[in-house]
């Protein structure tokens, strides 16, 4: 999966280069800057999950405890 951000109307404003994969025993924390292009605006914050369609896809993405400070 990854994180990206798009503007009010949709529109990608970045989408990340970063991306999770893999399995987890557990919760793990991620804790990243807003990137500059999406900083002093309205954005949309998309969790994006992705498949290598390679067999079963597992349990998904459990996303919890978000927070965007200044």
């Amino acid at each position: 999966g990854r994180v990206n951000f798009r503007d009010e109307d949709g529109d990608i404003v970045l989408e990340s280069d970063f991306f999770f994969w893999g399995k987890s025993d557990g919760w793990q924390l991620f804790d990243s800057p807003v990137p500059v292009e999406a900083r002093n605006r309205k954005v949309i914050i998309e969790f994006e999950l992705l498949s290598d369609e390679l067999g079963p896809n597992g349990e998904g993405w459990f996303i919890d405890d978000v927070s965007v400070g200044k």
